[in-house]
Parts: structure tokens; C-alpha cells; sequence
């Protein structure tokens, strides 16, 4: 069916969009990109080798990020370690006569800098709890891509599961 593909290719453009941009739907009517789409068909349908392909340029782009990430990661060990010192210096000074006396201006704590974290575009098998911190290291948005949405449906009506159901 060539409607899988197409909306496997609109799922892409969504989990390439940053979920935190809006499109302009009418003058004043403002939506984040979120799309919602179920496939159903019978087994043998073909419906994953029809959708599979749209994602792959997904997976390229965070397979990409990861070089960048390194670099980002070691910037952010630097910036981690001038904290530190920065810090230590302050508590070190607070403790000196000088400090105690209040007398001077301590050494100045730099920013404590953020922790970077890799790119997530597509997540697949993931608990609630995953996913609620997946969401939170990445405000751009994510694409949840499930091949079998029985047994995602089943996990969160199940009781005797951890599952969150809010969460999703």
C-alpha cells in the first residue's frame, strides 16, 4: 500500500522537526509538529519494509551527532573541571580568616555548566520511566516508532505492569 510509505515520511519530517516550533495551521491557529499514526494490516502486509526505509535518514542524523557529541562531552568535562576549582577555591577561601571575617570578596564560582546529551531522534522499546527521562534531556521532541502496537497497547493496559500510562 504506497500510503504506508507516505506517512512513515510525514512521521520523519516530525521527528526531524523540533517539537518546540510551531506551524501556523490558520492565521492564529498554532500547532507543535505531532502526528499520531497507527498502521494496521494483516501479518505478512509488508507494512515494516514499506515504513523501515523513512527512518533510516533518522538514524543518520544521530549516528552524525555522535561525532559532535565527543566534542561537546569534552568541552563540557573542561567547563565541569574550571567549576570544581572554582568552587573549591570559594569554599577555601570561606574558611580563611579573610572569609570568616567577611573582610573581601571571595573568588568567583563559575556557572556550573550543563550536561550535553546525545541526540535522540527515534526511540522504539521503552518503558514509561525511559522515556520520561529520554524527554527530558531532550526538549526537541523524539519520534516513538513501535513495529508491534499490540504489544505496546497490552504493556500499558496490563496491571500487573509499571507501566505509566499517563507518561505516554
Amino acid at each position: 500500500d504506497p500510503a504506508i510509505p507516505l506517512f512513515a515520511g510525514l512521521l520523519a519530517v516530525c521527528g526531524a522537526a523540533d517539537a518546540r516550533t510551531r506551524l501556523e495551521i490558520t492565521h492564529g491557529w498554532k500547532v507543535p509538529p505531532i502526528l499520531w499514526v497507527c498502521t494496521i494490516g494483516k501479518p505478512g502486509d509488508k507494512k515494516t519494509p514499506a515504513s523501515s526505509p523513512m527512518f533510516k535518514v533518522l538514524n543518520e542524523l544521530e549516528k552524525q551527532d555522535e561525532r559532535v557529541h565527543a566534542q561537546r562531552r569534552l568541552d563540557y568535562e573542561i567547563k565541569l573541571a574550571v567549576f570544581e576549582s572554582g568552587k573549591k577555591a570559594h569554599i577555601e577561601w570561606a574558611k580563611s580568616e579573610a572569609g570568616l571575617m567577611g573582610s573581601t570578596v571571595g573568588p568567583a564560582i563559575p556557572t556550573e555548566p550543563t550536561e550535553p546529551h546525545n541526540l535522540r531522534i527515534v526511540v522504539g522499546d521503552v518503558s514509561s520511566q525511559q522515556l520520561v527521562r529520554l524527554a527530558a534531556s531532550n526538549p526537541r521532541g523524539m519520534l516513538g516508532y513501535f513495529d508491534e502496537m499490540g504489544a505496546w497497547a497490552k504493556k500499558l493496559t496490563d496491571r500487573s505492569t509499571s507501566e505509566d500510562r499517563s507518561s505516554w
